[in-house]
């Protein structure tokens, strides 16, 4: 009898399954871009910069450190990511960049301009900067 009983516990048990986990599950933004980042071009006025090899972003909660031949700045990192695109603003010693931002998988995507008048779209007018880099580690 014991034995039955324990089978049948066994059944029931067996066919309560958890939730499944749903794949691919999206990230917020603001944890999507964690990790390490190349930058892969520059753009400005329409024009493509050169000057890119070796620059890199370090992104942390709050905290973005660029680094360009060897000399690091690190950016007070501000996200509103409720907005479409996500905004932000980097400030260090009193300056900084406004911008907006995207993320497509590993590719990352900002535009951003001195600190004052913020992009409305993803373009070089009025003297916006966009810069696409590439992860090169995740946290």
């Amino acid at each position: 009898m014991r034995f039955l009983v324990l089978i049948l516990l066994l059944l029931s048990l067996s066919s309560v399954s958890a939730a499944p986990v749903p794949k691919n599950k999206k990230l917020p933004l603001a944890e999507q871009i964690l990790g390490a980042w190349a930058v892969e071009s520059r753009e400005t006025d329409g024009g493509k910069n050169k000057d890119n090899e070796g620059t890199t972003w370090t992104i942390s909660e709050g905290q973005l450190v660029s680094n360009r031949g060897g000399t690091p700045n690190t950016w007070v990192l501000t996200l509103d990511t409720e907005a479409d695109p996500a905004k932000y603003q980097l400030t260090i010693g009193g300056s900084g960049y406004t911008g907006i931002m995207e993320i497509d998988g590993d590719t990352l995507r900002v535009c951003h301009t001195m600190v004052g008048i913020r992009p409305k779209e993803f373009s070089t007018k009025e003297g916006a900067e966009i810069v696409i880099l590439k992860r090169t580690t995740r946290p």
